[in-house]
């Protein structure tokens, strides 16, 4: 989901910025953001997963994520260049932790799968991510296709919503039985 979730953010950067009638030095500006986030992502991914579990990892992306998409669209609906702006940083920050994220799975697959077990787990892995960012894509393309941009980004908001909510709300049961 996360992989696909990347793909998403790829495809809407340029026509939102179209949409919203941008400038055009701000992808730039923000393309080479996103590069010096990734970077720092993979330098400091080992700091990153010792302050967090997985799953707050996978729950801090998707709030960037909403919060990023919530001021692109504001800023397209508004017009506002500065809402546009803190949605890229935004979602460059999400970019950031699915860089961590990655690096993240692929270590754990090498600290707890035997090696003779490892390329097999680490390629169905990678097989799993794919077909599920395929269908991620996938369903998006036809959603925006019929019902626009706006609706799309709201449906794909609901479902991850739904998707995460199970082990969210597992996360919080386990919290208050500790206490």
């Amino acid at each position: 989901m996360l992989t696909g979730l990347t793909g998403i953010f790829v495809w809407n950067f340029q026509p939102l910025l179209k949409l919203s009638s941008a400038p055009i030095f701000m992808y730039g500006v923000i393309h080479f953001i996103n590069q010096i986030l990734r970077a720092a992502g993979g330098l400091n991914a080992e700091k990153i997963v010792n302050k967090f579990e997985t799953f707050q990892l996978i729950l801090i992306e998707y709030i960037a994520v909403i919060i990023s998409f919530t001021f692109l669209l504001l800023g397209y609906l508004i017009k506002n260049n500065l809402f546009i702006f803190i949605g890229l940083i935004m979602i460059c920050i999400a970019i950031l932790l699915f860089v961590v994220f990655g690096i993240f799975n692929v270590s754990k697959i090498h600290i707890n799968v035997p090696d003779y077990n490892r390329a097999t787990c680490a390629s169905v892995n990678t097989f799993v991510e794919d077909f599920a960012s395929f269908f991620l894509l996938l369903s998006f393309k036809i959603a925006y296709d019929h019902f626009g941009i706006i609706s799309s980004i709201c449906a794909f908001a609901l479902i991850s919503a739904i998707v995460l909510y199970p082990k969210f709300y597992k996360k919080s049961i386990d919290s208050t039985s500790n206490l």
